[in-house]
């Protein structure tokens, strides 16, 4: 039998009331509940075999691979800790490319893509870190 959380709260359409569940639902025509129980127990019994997640430093939880978020930052911070050196030893006009590079930061974070993301993306074939998640490698 489903039982819903006694905290589960529904918003009903009609008025806006709000209304708490503490009884399982009378069961719905053409639902196999007990089918319905089996998956609900099988998806809690992965979960509970789940491999956990390996911890690194600080409790941070270890990278798995080189996503394409990964390989941009990587990118952006030789690059910018090159430029700032060229500029040091040879001309101040390489900061011009250390500011570019900040500015692509601040797109990617804000907008979710970067030119030099959509460079690896199309043309080195680098997956996201949601198409490795979903399994879909390019």
């Amino acid at each position: 039998m489903l039982h819903l959380d006694p905290a589960a709260i529904h918003q009903s359409q009609a008025g806006g009331e709000i209304h708490c569940f503490t009884r399982a639902p009378s069961p719905i025509r053409g639902v196999d509940m007990q089918a319905a129980n089996l998956q609900e127990s099988t998806i809690q019994d992965e979960q509970r075999h789940a491999a956990p997640l390996e911890r690194g430093a600080f409790g941070m939880p270890k990278p798995q691979g080189w996503p394409l978020e990964r390989v941009t930052g990587l990118i952006a911070g030789v690059v910018v800790l090159t430029t700032l050196a060229l500029g040091r030893l040879q001309s101040s006009r390489w900061r011009i490319l250390t500011g570019f590079v900040g500015a692509n930061l601040i797109l990617n974070a804000t907008a979710g893509w970067c030119p030099a993301s959509v460079l690896l993306h199309r043309f080195g074939r680098v997956p996201t870190v949601a198409e490795r998640e979903r399994g879909h490698h390019i």
